[in-house]
């Protein structure tokens, strides 16, 4: 089971599709602040693990994760666990010096997801609006000499065209064909992903504001966001859905006034927004939202075997 962590809303770079762009100041002001200290990662890590959790993404809905200067350490600590499976994060891959990149490269249990947001000065700067392609570019070619058949499975996210030709992708080639498949319980997929459409973060977004923008459409079942996306922020609130609810609009409990086996009971609020969603209702974060994905028989598997009012809703 998978659990996300949001220790950290900060990011060094200014995307035209963040939702970012679209925030009110107070709850700006609040992502710019945010940062999980070690030793209140730990505590709720060691919660979610005691509970059952043992997978964690460390990148839910925004903020790059290697600006948390804690980050090596909170992933180290994760590894301290048997029960853990997989780690994973999505980074922009800049923030990186020589010995962080090595230390990263040597988590066995760790995925890694880098997203290019362009392969070349003009296109990079286009897409972030900031001039950080030599950082990313000389990251990438230390990428290409340190990585080696044991190190992290990787994966390219990109989120730019991909005929901006530059000697860049002699490198990103170079490393396609050295690191590991990029697999996770949820699916399976090669090394490089695209997208090429947008969000509009749970409605944050009016429609036909990004080119390929998805709108709200018709919705049945569950979403596979409100069963593995769940994620944890610094104050101890669980936000339902950690992959587009940056507006922290539907919480489903706070690892500080309440045990996790209340927050996720046949009881619980998880449990009644689950149910309506099972019904086709959409309520809270999901109202509006254009994200809503279909979970895979294994993540249904995974929580059925771990909550029987879950097997008990899907049998209906």
């Amino acid at each position: 089971m998978e659990i996300m962590f949001q220790t950290t809303g900060k990011c060094n770079l200014d995307c035209w599709f963040c939702a970012y762009r679209f925030l009110d100041k107070k709850r700006l002001n609040e992502l710019n602040k945010m940062y999980m200290p070690l030793d209140i990662f730990k505590q709720y890590a060691k919660k979610c693990i005691d509970f059952g959790f043992n997978e964690f993404q460390m990148t839910p809905i925004i903020g790059e994760p290697l600006l948390d200067t804690t980050f090596l350490k909170k992933i180290e600590y994760l590894h301290s666990f048997d029960s853990l499976k997989r780690v994973s994060l999505f980074t922009n891959f800049i923030k990186l010096n020589k010995s962080k990149l090595k230390k990263l490269l040597s988590f066995p249990k760790l995925t890694i997801t880098i997203s290019v947001y362009g392969l070349n000065k003009g296109r990079y700067k286009e897409t972030t609006n900031v001039d950080m392609f030599k950082k990313f570019e000389r990251n990438i070619r230390m990428l290409s000499k340190l990585y080696k058949p044991t190190s992290a499975p990787i994966e390219f996210f990109i989120r730019c065209p991909w005929n901006d030709s530059t000697d860049i992708l002699k490198s990103l080639i170079i490393i396609l064909a050295s690191v590991k498949p990029f697999h996770t319980n949820y699916y399976k997929r090669n090394n490089l992903a695209f997208l090429n459409w947008n969000g509009n973060w749970c409605g944050l977004v009016p429609d036909n504001t990004f080119p390929n923008q998805r709108k709200d459409h018709d919705r049945k079942g569950i979403c596979w966001y409100s069963l593995i996306d769940n994620s944890i922020d610094p104050t101890g609130d669980i936000v339902l859905c950690g992959a587009c609810d940056i507006e922290k609009k539907t919480v489903i409990g706070n690892l500080n006034e309440q045990p996790l086996e209340e927050i996720y009971s046949k009881d619980s609020l998880f449990a009644d927004i689950i149910e309506k969603q099972h019904n086709n209702i959409y309520t809270g974060c999901c109202e509006y939202c254009s994200e809503h994905h279909v979970p895979q028989q294994k993540t249904i598997d995974e929580h059925t075997r771990r909550f029987e009012w879950v097997k008990k809703l899907i049998s209906k």
